[in-house]
């Protein structure tokens, strides 16, 4: 009988073969142990870390894209730091706000960059690095 993962990855990026090739990659090497979950902007993003907490599974780990319409990355990072201050987050963009997100990481709103287009290598070792 499997367990049921009581803990998720969320990856946010508006584009979709984005979040398709994120959720293979973080399946293969996180998914035995988390949910892989995906949302397609900043807002629901947040409804998904909502549903997700209804159901008692915390997010660990947030992969999200820095330019994205609506609230951008940057935003989102801040107002889900607001809500769960404890939640990990890593930017995965081509092209972020070097200044902006210098700050967000001074603060420790955000684990780290990764750059687009990324290594899976990379990209697993950065979640590694950030889990808590």
């Amino acid at each position: 009988m499997s367990r049921i993962p009581t803990t998720a990855i969320l990856c946010v990026d508006d584009d979709p073969s984005v979040l398709d090739s994120l959720w293979i990659q973080l399946e293969r090497n996180f998914g035995n142990l988390h949910l892989i979950e995906s949302a397609e902007s900043a807002l629901e993003g947040l409804e998904v870390i909502d549903h997700l907490s209804e159901q008692g599974i915390g997010v660990l780990i947030i992969v999200s894209d820095w330019l994205m319409p609506g609230m951008s990355g940057g935003e989102f990072i801040e107002r889900v730091k607001e809500l769960y201050p404890n939640m990990r987050t890593i930017v995965l963009s081509g092209q972020a706000d070097a200044e902006k997100l210098d700050d967000l990481i001074s603060v420790g709103h955000v684990s780290s960059l990764v750059m687009k287009p990324w290594d899976e290598t990379e990209l697993v070792a950065a979640i590694n690095n950030a889990m808590p």
